[in-house]
């Protein structure tokens, strides 16, 4: 899928253009006009989006006889999401046993056991920050390569493209669970 509900944001351009208005001193003409030309400027959305893919694998077998039936089962997710540099994966498996010993007795045993990896995930703020952060700045100072802050709307959080390249915020989870029922 992709990001197909994107907010309506006015381009760098027209960002450079209200800033020279109301705030002068903080863009000159030139840089309005690169911005105009396109050699300057960032579309945030487009900057921090892509396309994301869910990769969703699974195999099961089952059987058995009159008394005794089974099923053991496996899956596999590998999922980009549509933020930059963010990622979910998931591996399970389980297995059921159930057998009837008695007329009056039967045992049912479910285990199931799995692991999860989710790769800089959390992106409320970091849509908030895309929203926010000004179109018409450069991604990067020019002399020492460093993401660059936003200047203009005087925001506080970090250059949002920065916090997805540059950071690797990796979660864990596994899980087991076992059950039998007489």
């Amino acid at each position: 899928g992709t990001a197909t509900n994107r907010y309506d944001m006015i381009n760098p351009y027209e960002f450079a253009q209200i800033q020279r208005e109301l705030r002068p001193e903080t863009i000159t003409d030139s840089e309005v006009l690169s911005f105009k030309d396109g050699t300057r400027g960032i579309d945030w959305w487009d900057q921090m989006t892509r396309p994301s893919l869910t990769q969703n694998y699974k195999l099961g077998i089952m059987g058995g006889i009159k008394a005794t039936k089974y099923l053991i089962s496996a899956n596999v997710v590998d999922q980009t999401a549509t933020m930059v540099e963010t990622y979910f994966k998931k591996q399970s498996v389980r297995a059921n046993l159930d057998t009837k010993i008695f007329d009056w007795l039967s045992v049912n045993t479910d285990i199931v056991a799995g692991m999860n990896k989710m790769h800089n995930g959390g992106v409320s703020t970091l849509v908030w920050s895309l929203l926010c952060y000004s179109p018409a700045m450069d991604m990067l100072d020019p002399v020492t390569g460093i993401y660059n802050k936003d200047n203009i709307n005087m925001t506080v959080t970090d250059n949002p493209y920065a916090t997805k390249t540059l950071n690797q915020n990796d979660s864990y989870s596994n899980s087991f669970r076992g059950m039998t029922d007489l």
